[in-house]
């Protein structure tokens, strides 16, 4: 989920993140959802989601993170990228290692 004008660069990342000739399509698909500035869609984009049955959710900007951590307590939640994850109060913990990031067990808080 993200903000309009953000979908080139996070159609690139995931391209870095998965070649899609290898992946896509055979155990990975990707699904894409746009809020275009309009922040009181993103509940509505995060159902729609965990509707589908998604594994993972990656979000773009501390708007859209907030709306996943309101609305998903199982499904693991990736920033892609965010404001102080801390001072807004998404992650709680100031001792994550980067080893804890590849841990199912924790989530933002």
């Amino acid at each position: 989920m993200a903000p309009r004008g953000a979908g080139a660069a996070i159609e690139q990342s995931s391209a870095d993140w998965v070649p899609r000739s290898t992946f896509e399509g055979k155990n990975i698909i990707i699904e894409y959802r746009w809020s275009e500035g309009k922040y009181g869609r993103l509940p509505g984009l995060t159902a729609e989601l965990v509707h589908l049955g998604i594994d993972i959710l990656v979000t773009y900007g501390t708007p859209a993170t907030r709306a996943a951590k309101q609305a998903i307590t199982t499904i693991p939640i990736v920033m892609a990228i965010s404001g102080d994850a801390i001072a807004t109060g998404l992650i709680t913990r100031t001792y994550l290692k980067i080893a804890d990031c590849c841990r199912s067990d924790i989530n933002v808080e």
